[in-house]
């Protein structure tokens, strides 16, 4: 009877440190799940986060873009002006110099003072004009720079976002391997008891 009573003391402690084991494994899965949770709720914020930081730059660079648009519209009538003025100082030229030609004798050095003038003016037209079409060109470059840059923060912004999708899913699958394995020592405890 004492050897059967030890017996079943000893079960019965086996038991006890059984359930106390499976507790604690319980315990630890539960702190696991939580965790994960918590993890996958902080990465859907730096999902969302991203997402905003994207639209706001895409924002930027088409307000940007419009700003240097129009720029470059500006730039472009101004063009037009100085190629307007351009012309009109060269037929000035071809009309003093057909005039000094009629009155050759009369005014040969007003009309060359005055071509010399018109000379000037013309050659400071044409380099603004230079000027204006290297402006044009910087602001093309700027331009196709931004684009390309934004071409790549938006890809750098959506290899995070796929990093953080997949983190979040990496983290879901945990938690949903943490909660069959807890049910699976859950169902072993039940049998067993």
């Amino acid at each position: 009877f004492k050897s059967d009573l030890h017996n079943e003391q000893s079960r019965s402690q086996r038991s006890a440190q059984q359930v106390a084991s499976v507790q604690n494994v319980a315990e630890n899965r539960q702190k696991e799940i939580e965790k994960l949770r918590a993890e996958s709720n902080e990465l859907k914020k730096e999902k969302l986060t991203l997402e905003n930081e994207v639209r706001a730059l895409n924002s930027e660079v088409q307000q940007l873009g419009a700003d240097l648009l129009a720029q470059a519209q500006a730039r472009a009538t101004e063009k037009e002006r100085f190629d307007e003025k351009m012309r009109e100082m060269q037929e000035d030229i071809g009309k003093l110099s057909e005039e000094s030609r009629i009155r050759e004798s009369q005014q040969t050095d007003e009309a060359q003072h005055r071509a010399k003038e018109f000379a000037e003016q013309l050659k400071n037209a044409e380099n603004q004009y230079g000027k204006l079409q290297d402006e044009y060109r910087q602001l093309n470059d700027i331009l196709q720079t931004l684009q390309r840059d934004n071409a790549t923060q938006a890809q750098e912004m959506e290899n995070e976002r796929d990093e953080a999708d997949t983190k979040l899913r990496d983290a879901a699958e945990k938690a949903r391997s943490a909660e069959v394995k807890l049910s699976m020592q859950e169902s072993d405890h039940k049998r067993e008891a």
